[in-house]
């Protein structure tokens, strides 16, 4: 402000109430982003999908390593297997009732979908390969009778006998050819039997991600342990699967996210690429980064901790996954270069939603309120301002010949400024009534003249006795 320049008084009231509520305002922001709030909550919705997809990949990983793929848990089948083999002498392997019936305590103890027990022909190239193969749409109930029990590949005597259940697509036999990559689930654990015949047979058992068991048929995992007779030699495999079906329901999507809008991927990734392949997957936000191969890329920008974003141009928003190993295999064995996980999937935006919105709602809840502040300032001063207004209008429009009279403001300063200009007034008043009284009492003549600066003119002041003096006719 220049020497000299003026201001109203609802200026000099709103100027600096309006500069206090900013400063305000800028000290409540510093000290949220001093304390970096929102980074801690940005941190925190990391924290917990990292702490969810953490704690379901364990129960997923105790599922799969102790009660699908223990290998203690097939003993009972394998030795009954080897009996069935052994008494074969170079003849079709026949499947007892004590073996179904072992097959059938397997997949209950198990609580997997199916199990099944497959044999390499002996009668020569073309011959049926004998096999039996169970499923169990819900293993986490069963029926006594076992009528919930469907045979998918058995012998159909044996399946009469025990009064089980024929599956629409069922056969007696199964036919294997090991360039089928749906049949891998039976030649990996085979081959890797012939190839490290040292191994202990737990080291054998082969994780298969999802196939066809026959045309048109469900697709499972699968998890097979090689049949091997007294000599290392590979007769067959035994194993259980898990429907896609069942694996998503063991991957509750819900509960990453309020708003359901999250996805549970089982994963497989061979070597150090950053592709994964789909093993199993819940939640509906599949639909939309799934491609057709059944593959997603994890880029290697780590958001948090083993959270990383996804590579795919078609989203509309970036997605995070949350990546959680799982311990299939032990080291060095034949398989472990096939590195299995959980990965929980959202939507950044999603996943900070209460971040987002927390900003949003300070910013907006700043500025109404500053907004609010400055309004108020500026009706305040105005409403200081009008009665100052209407004081001085009164006083420039008193007749200064008269007593002054102003009215009263409601301001104590102010109305005591008034009064104080009432009572000068007055005294001027009287001041003047007394020299004009004195003036006739004395009979002498006297005349007066005003200069006005302002208006460069003159005045009459005061004439009394004037006419006497000949000033006037």
């Amino acid at each position: 402000m220049r020497p000299g320049a003026k201001q109203s008084i609802r200026t000099k009231i709103l100027i600096p109430v309006a500069f206090v509520l900013v400063l305000q305002a800028l000290l409540f922001f510093g000290t949220i982003v001093g304390a970096d709030t929102a980074g801690q909550l940005r941190e925190n919705a990391f924290s917990m999908l990292a702490d969810k997809v953490s704690s379901r990949a364990a129960v997923l990983e105790n599922e799969m390593t102790q009660r699908w793929g223990k290998a203690e848990n097939y003993q009972r089948v394998m030795q009954l297997s080897l009996a069935a083999y052994q008494q074969a002498e170079g003849g079709e392997v026949q499947i007892t009732r004590q073996m179904a019936e072992e097959l059938i305590s397997l997949l209950r103890n198990s609580t997997a979908t199916g199990a099944y027990v497959i044999f390499c022909p002996q009668l020569g190239e073309g011959a049926p390969w004998p096999a039996l193969y169970l499923r169990d749409m819900d293993p986490t109930t069963s029926l006594i009778n076992n009528t919930d029990i469907l045979v998918e590949i058995g012998p159909g005597p044996l399946i009469k006998e025990m009064g089980l259940t024929m599956d629409s697509r069922w056969s007696p036999s199964i036919q294997l050819d090991p360039m089928d990559e749906n049949q891998r689930y039976f030649f990996r654990p085979y081959l890797a039997a012939q190839q490290y015949q040292s191994s202990q047979i737990s080291d054998l058992g082969y994780w298969a991600g999802p196939h066809q068991v026959t045309k048109d048929d469900l697709e499972v995992i699968s998890y097979s342990l090689p049949l091997l007779d007294r000599d290392g030699q590979v007769y067959g495999v035994v194993g259980v699967e898990i429907t896609l079906e069942y694996l998503a329901n063991q991957m509750p999507y819900r509960e990453l996210s309020a708003n359901q809008k999250g996805a549970y991927l089982l994963g497989l990734r061979e070597g150090q690429g950053n592709e994964v392949l789909a093993m199993g997957e819940s939640g509906p936000l599949f639909r939309r980064i799934l491609a057709d191969d059944r593959k997603v890329a994890i880029t290697e920008e780590k958001v948090y901790k083993d959270t990383y974003r996804l590579e795919d141009q078609a989203l509309t928003s970036e997605t995070v996954g949350a990546v959680q190993k799982l311990k299939l295999y032990n080291a060095h064995t034949p398989f472990e270069e096939e590195e299995w996980m959980v990965i929980g999937l959202m939507e950044e935006q999603e996943l900070l939603y209460s971040v987002n919105r927390l900003n949003q709602s300070l910013w907006f809840a700043s500025l109404i309120a500053l907004g609010v502040g400055v309004a108020g300032a500026f009706v305040i001063s105005a409403s200081f301002a009008a009665p100052v207004k209407r004081l001085a209008k009164s006083l420039r429009e008193s007749d200064p010949a008269k007593e002054v009279l102003l009215p009263q403001t409601g301001i104590v300063e102010i109305d005591g400024l008034s009064t104080a200009v009432e009572e000068l007034s007055a005294a001027v008043a009287n001041s003047a009534s007394r020299l004009s009284q004195i003036l006739e009492y004395t009979n002498t003549s006297l005349g007066a003249v005003e200069y006005y600066k302002e208006r460069g003119g003159t005045g009459l002041l005061h004439r009394q006795n004037w006419r006497n003096a000949g000033f006037f006719p």
